[in-house]
């Protein structure tokens, strides 16, 4: 796990024989800049909301809420 000096932190994984990544956070007022993804992620909003842009959209995903992105 990483932490930073504001109070967030993450733990990252990726499978070493499956195109699969999944990361762990705590995030207030992170942003990450426009990206794409090499393998298939998954994430779940344990609570709050996060908000994001894919496929020219934009998306909330609320606490309980599933997402799950394909490569690039």
């Amino acid at each position: 796990m990483t932490a930073g000096a504001d109070g967030d932190w993450w733990a990252y994984w990726r499978s070493p024989d499956e195109p699969l990544e999944a990361m762990h956070a705590r995030f207030r007022e992170h942003v990450y800049h426009r990206h794409s993804h090499d393998s298939y992620s998954f994430g779940v909003t344990e609570w709050g909301a996060q908000s994001f842009r894919c496929r020219h959209a934009a998306h909330t995903s609320a606490a309980g809420m599933v997402m799950a992105f394909n490569p690039d």
